[in-house]
This record gives structure tokens, sequence and C-alpha cells, in this order.
């Protein structure tokens, strides 16, 4: 007989609901970063699909340390915002501005902003395993 009532099944109901129902896509444990609590390669990559000319603007300034430069940007503002306000309002970097999120258009009248909304990306992943000290005996 199957125990249905452990922690384990309860994790794998829930990811399957969110992925069947939620429009989740399951995401690579591995490429979630605990430390500042997002897809550090999958927020970089929405940010330069969905926002080119302001990628452009802010890799002209940073250079080829622009990746790292706009996540300690995020940490920073998440640190000090919280991590809803600067998903909600986005974040500004050297005055360009990012949006980490577009939400549903009122009406369809402009077809681009159903576009940039339709690019969000909502990844689940099981419970993270996360420890900053080594246990020593």
């Amino acid at each position: 007989m199957t125990n249905i009532t452990t922690e384990n099944t309860f994790e794998t109901a829930i990811v399957q609901s969110l992925i069947e129902n939620g429009g989740y896509t399951l995401g690579n444990a591995p490429d979630y970063s605990p430390e500042l609590g997002l897809f550090k390669y999958e927020v970089l990559k929405f940010l330069q699909e969905t926002q080119p000319e302001s990628w452009k603007k802010i890799s002209a300034i940073h250079g080829e340390n622009v990746e790292n430069r706009i996540i300690q940007r995020i940490y920073k503002e998440m640190d000090l915002r919280g991590s809803l306000d600067v998903i909600r309002n986005g974040f500004t970097d050297y005055g360009v501005r990012f949006k980490l999120a577009f939400f549903k258009p009122e009406t369809g009248f402009n077809p681009d902003t159903q576009k940039l909304y339709e690019q969000n990306q909502l990844r689940v992943i099981r419970q993270v395993y996360y420890q900053t000290k080594i246990k020593t005996r």
C-alpha cells in the first residue's frame, strides 16, 4: 500500500499542479541560485530578449561585466525594497530601466504588450536544500 501522506508525495503534487494548471515549467535545480532566490541566467535571458534596447545601453556602460553588475543590482534592490516590489516595479541601473515582469494588458489594442506578457517565465523546482555552514565534528 502506497503512503500518500508523505512530504515527498505532497511536493510532487504541488509541482505537478503548477506545471499542469498554473503555467509553470519545471526548472533545473542546479541553475537556481538560493542566495539570490532566482534563476539568474533565466533572468538575464529574459531581460535581453524582452528589453533589447535597454540591454544594449547597459552593456555599453558595464562592458564585459554587464551580467554580474545587473545581478548585483537586482540583488541590492531586492534587499532594499523586497522581491515583490522589484518584480512589480522593475529596477534602474545607471539610468537604464528594466522590468522583471509584464502584466496582462487590459485590452488587446496593443499586440506588443500582449507579446511581452506572454514572454513571462514561471519556473518551479522542488524545495531547495541550502546550507551556508559546513557541519564539523
